[in-house]
C-alpha cells in the first residue's frame, strides 16, 4: 500500500544555513532541528521489511518482522482470496507500518475520528463533480442531530482549540525570556523594522517563511509539550495530570496517539452540556457528574412505518427524555416563584415559537461549524501534507497567493494611505445609501445567477485557494481506498481489549521531552510540588483526593438500579418473543444488540466476514472482492450439516493436492463434495453489488434513551447497525454488528463508481 507521490520531500539533507540559524536561536531551536522525529527526510532510502507482502511497502520499526499473519478463517469465517489480513483477526499490538510514510498510530487516529464524524453517505449523481476536486464534502443541507453537533464541537476543540492553545503558548515562551536567544533574535528584528518603518513588511515576511517552509517553522517556533508550558507565564510546569504522557493540554496518559486529546474533547463538551442542563433545571451543584454519551445516530430506520404505535415504540416513548425534563423544570421554577401566567393557568404563547426557532436555526449553525472545522483542517493539511497528496504545491501556492502580495504591498503602501483609505471607506458606507440604491446590486446578483449559476461556490476557499487539499475525513477516505485498491484493507484501530496499558513519564523523566532550556525549571517545579506534599503529610494536613474517596452506595439508588435492571431484562426478554411470535420488524432489529463487551466480540471479525443479524437472524456480512465487481451479502449462520459437508470437502481437497498421480478419480470426488457443500450452504438473504449502493447510513442499535438505561442498569454496551440503500430504492438493514464502523468504511471505500457526499 505504498503511497508514493513521486515527490522528493524538501530538505533531505539539512541546509547548513538553517542549522546555523537554529544554533543561533538557542537550545530549543537546535533541539527541534536535530530531532529525528521532526526532520523532513527522504523515506525512499529506508530498507523495506522482507516479510511484508510484496504489494505492501512498509517501513520497519520495532519488531517489524512480526507482521500479523493472514487469518486462516474457519468454517464460518471464510477468507476472501487475494485479500491480505494485516491485523484484523490477529492481536494487533505490534505497530507495523502498513502505509509508506505513515505510522500506524497516525492512521488509527485518523480512522477513529472519521468514525465519529461520518454517519451518513449519499452517492453523487454520475454527472455531478465533487467540489474542490475531492469527494466527501459535507452536503449543504446535511441532517442535524444532537450527536453530530457534539462530535463537531469535539472536532473544533481538537483542531482549532489545540491550535490556538499552541499559538498562545509560543507567544508566552517568547515573552518570558526563558529562551533568551530566541527572544533577542525577534526583538532585534522588530527593532530594526520599527526604526525603518517596516513593521508590516517584517510581519508578512515572517508569514511567508512560516507558510512556505516547514523547517523554518520548527526553527523559529520549536515545539514543546503543551501540558508542560504555562500559557500565562511561558514557564515550565508539571502537567495537570501529574505526568506527561500525551500531546494534550492535560498531558494525560494514553495507549495510542491522540486518545488523550479525544478524551479531553469529550469531557469538555460533556461538562458544557452538564452546565447547560444544570442552568436549565436550576441546579446549584458545581460538581461534574459522570456522563454517559451516545456517539451514534439513533435513527431506527424506515421499518417502523408499518407498525405505528407498536409495543416497542411505546416502550421507547415511555422512557423519560432528559431534554423534556429540562423544559419541565423551567416551568416548575416559574410556578414556585409565583409567575402570573402560571397562577392564572395562562398558556405561554412564546414557548412553542421560540423552541421551533431554536431547532430551525440549529442546522445552519451546525453547518457553519462544520465549514470552519473543514477549512482549518484543509489549511493544516496544506502546510503539513500527508502522502499521497502533494507535498509542496499547496503551501507554496498559499504563500505565493496570499503572503507574497501582502509583502510587496507593504513596501509601497504608507500609513497615511491606510488611514485615509479606511476612513474614506467608512464614510462612503455610512452616507452612500442613495448610490447603492441606484447601482441595484440585486440586479447584478440576478445577472450572475443567470450567467454563472454556481458563482458563489467559486468564492469558497475549497474551490480556490485550497482546491485539491483534503480535510482529515477526505484524507482518511483516500487512505482507505488505497488499502482496498491494493487488496489489503487498512486494519482498524485495536479494540480496547487489546490496547496496551497507557504509559507516561513521571517525575524528572518528564524533562526529557521539553526543550533543553526548560529541563531544570521542570525538575525544580516537580521537586517543589513533592516537598509541599511531604510537608502536608508530615503536618497531617494532607488533603484527601476526592476521586479516591470510596463513597457508600445509596441504598435507595441501589434499590432503584436493581428494579430498573430487572425491568430492562424483562423488556429485552419479551422483545425476543415479539420478534419471533409477532414478527415485528422493530423488535427484530433490537434482538441481540445488548452485549457485555462489544470490543471483545469484535476481535476475530474482518476483513471479509463480520458477525451481524438480519431480521433478527444471526449470520455474517460477507464482503467479496474476488469477482470483477465487489459485492456485499448476508448469509445465515451455517447449520451442522453444512459445516460437516464443508469440512469433508476441505479435507478431500487437501488430500487430492498432496497426490501426484491418479488425480482423475480424486478430482471427481472433490467436485462432488464441493457441490454437496454448496447445496448445504444457506442461501444468502441478500447480495448487493457495491457499485449499486447509493446510501450508507449508521443506525443506533437502540434509542439513545434506552442506551442510557442499558449502560447504567445493565453495565452493558450496544452493538449498532447499518442501513444500505441501492439504486432500486431497496433498503437492507443489518444490526448487532460489533464492527459496524469497519463494514461502513470498507463499503464506502470499495468500488470505482462511488463519489460520496456526507449528510
Amino acid at each position: 500500500m505504498a503511497t508514493d507521490t513521486g515527490e522528493q520531500e524538501a530538505g533531505a539533507q539539512p541546509p547548513v544555513q538553517s542549522s546555523l540559524t537554529a544554533k543561533v536561536l538557542g537550545d530549543a531551536s537546535a533541539h527541534a532541528e536535530a530531532d529525528p522525529e521532526q526532520v523532513e527526510g527522504s523515506r525512499k532510502d529506508l530498507p523495506k521489511a522482507e516479510v511484508v507482502p510484496e504489494h505492501v511497502k512498509a517501513i520497519p520499526a520495532a519488531n517489524a518482522d512480526e507482521v500479523p499473519r493472514v487469518a486462516d478463517g474457519d468454517e464460518e469465517r471464510a477468507t476472501d482470496p487475494g485479500v491480505t489480513d494485516l491485523g484484523w483477526s490477529e492481536d494487533p499490538k505490534i505497530p507495523i507500518p502498513v502505509l509508506h510514510g505513515l505510522k500506524n498510530e497516525d492512521v488509527w487516529q485518523l480512522v477513529r475520528r472519521f468514525n465519529k464524524q461520518v454517519y451518513h453517505l449519499k452517492a453523487l449523481k454520475p454527472d455531478e463533480e465533487p467540489q474542490g476536486g475531492i469527494d466527501l464534502n459535507i452536503a449543504d443541507k446535511d441532517e442535524f442531530t444532537p450527536d453530530k453537533l457534539r462530535s463537531t464541537l469535539e472536532r473544533l476543540y481538537m483542531t482549532i482549540g489545540l491550535g490556538m492553545a499552541a499559538f498562545f503558548k509560543h507567544i508566552a515562551r517568547i515573552r518570558s525570556w526563558k529562551e533568551y536567544k530566541r527572544t533577542i533574535f525577534f526583538l532585534a528584528l522588530y527593532s530594526v523594522a520599527w526604526l525603518l518603518n517596516y513593521p508590516m513588511t517584517l510581519l508578512f515576511t515572517l508569514l511567508t517563511v512560516l507558510l512556505a517552509s516547514p523547517r523554518g517553522r520548527r526553527i523559529l517556533f520549536p515545539p514543546a509539550p503543551l501540558a508542560a508550558i504555562s500559557a500565562k507565564t511561558g514557564a515550565a510546569r508539571v502537567p495537570k495530570a501529574g505526568h506527561l504522557g500525551s500531546e494534550s493540554l492535560t498531558g494525560a496518559a494514553e495507549s495510542y496517539k491522540g486518545e488523550a486529546v479525544e478524551q479531553e474533547a469529550s469531557n469538555i463538551v460533556g461538562s458544557v452540556a452538564h452546565m447547560a442542563v444544570s442552568t436549565a433545571i436550576g441546579n446549584d451543584s458545581s460538581k461534574v457528574q459522570q456522563h454517559v454519551t451516545d456517539d451514534d445516530d439513533d435513527d431506527d430506520g424506515d421499518g417502523a412505518e408499518d407498525e405505528k404505535r407498536s409495543p416497542a415504540k411505546r416502550e421507547e416513548e415511555a422512557t423519560p427524555d432528559p431534554a423534556d425534563m429540562a423544559l419541565a423544570s423551567k416551568d416548575a421554577q416559574s410556578k414556585v416563584k409565583g409567575d402570573k401566567k402560571h397562577a392564572d393557568n395562562q398558556k405561554d404563547h412564546s414557548a412553542d415559537a421560540v423552541h421551533q426557532s431554536v431547532w430551525e436555526g440549529a442546522q445552519p449553525l451546525l453547518h457553519a461549524l462544520e465549514d470552519v472545522a473543514d477549512t482549518w483542517e484543509r489549511f493544516g493539511n496544506a502546510l503539513s501534507p500527508t502522502p499521497p497528496f502533494a507535498q509542496h504545491r499547496p503551501r507554496l501556492f498559499i504563500a505565493g497567493a496570499v503572503a507574497v502580495p501582502l509583502l510587496l504591498a507593504s513596501l509601497v503602501v504608507t500609513n497615511t494611505m491606510v488611514y485615509r483609505g479606511t476612513t474614506f471607506g467608512l464614510g462612503f458606507a455610512f452616507f452612500g445609501q442613495p448610490l447603492f440604491d441606484r447601482l441595484k446590486i440585486s440586479d447584478v446578483r440576478k445577472w450572475l445567477d443567470e450567467k454563472v449559476p454556481d458563482w458563489p461556490r467559486y468564492l469558497e476557499l475549497r474551490n480556490s485557494l485550497l482546491k485539491g487539499v483534503p480535510t482529515d475525513a477526505q484524507l482518511t477516505m483516500t487512505l482507505l481506498r488505497i488499502g482496498e485498491a491494493n487488496k489489503s484493507p487498512l486494519p482498524p484501530p485495536p479494540p480496547a481489549v487489546n490496547a496496551p496499558v497507557p504509559t507516561a513519564k513521571e517525575g524528572h523523566d518528564m524533562s526529557e521531552d521539553v526543550p533543553p532550556e526548560y529541563e531544570d525549571e521542570l525538575k525544580k517545579d516537580h521537586d517543589e510540588q513533592q516537598q509541599q506534599q511531604q510537608q502536608q503529610e508530615g503536618a497531617g494536613k494532607a488533603v484527601p483526593d476526592e476521586s479516591s474517596k470510596k463513597k457508600k452506595p445509596s441504598r435507595l439508588l441501589g434499590f432503584f438500579k436493581g428494579t430498573v435492571k430487572a425491568g430492562t431484562n424483562t423488556v429485552l426478554g419479551t422483545n425476543a418473543v415479539k420478534a419471533e411470535a409477532l414478527r415485528l420488524e422493530n423488535a427484530r432489529r433490537k434482538k441481540g444488540v445488548v452485549k457485555k463487551d462489544v470490543s471483545r466480540e469484535a476481535v476475530g471479525d474482518g476483513p471479509t466476514s463480520f458477525h451481524a443479524r438480519h431480521h433478527g437472524k444471526k449470520g455474517l456480512v460477507l464482503i467479496s472482492t474476488t469477482s470483477t465487481t465487489p459485492c456485499v451479502s448476508f448469509e445465515k449462520a451455517w447449520p451442522a450439516t453444512a459445516k460437516a459437508a464443508h469440512a469433508a470437502y476441505e479435507k478431500a481437497l487437501e488430500q487430492s493436492q498432496d497426490k501426484d498421480d491418479g488425480e482423475d478419480g480424486e478430482t471427481q470426488m472433490v467436485k462432488t463434495l464441493r457441490e454437496t457443500a454448496e447445496k448445504a450452504r444457506p442461501t444468502a438473504h441478500f447480495s448487493i453489488l457495491v457499485d449499486d449502493i447509493v446510501s450508507l447510513k449508521k443506525l443506533g442499535g437502540l434509542g439513545w434513551k434506552t442506551k442510557l438505561v442499558v449502560g447504567w442498569a445493565l453495565e452493558s454496551q450496544v452493538a449498532d447497525g447499518l442501513e444500505i440503500e441501492t439504486t432500486d430504492g431497496k433498503k437492507h438493514v443489518v444490526t448487532a454488528m460489533p464492527r459496524r464502523d469497519e463494514v461502513f468504511n470498507r463499503l464506502a471505500s470499495l468500488g470505482k463508481a462511488h463519489q460520496w457526499e456526507a449528510w
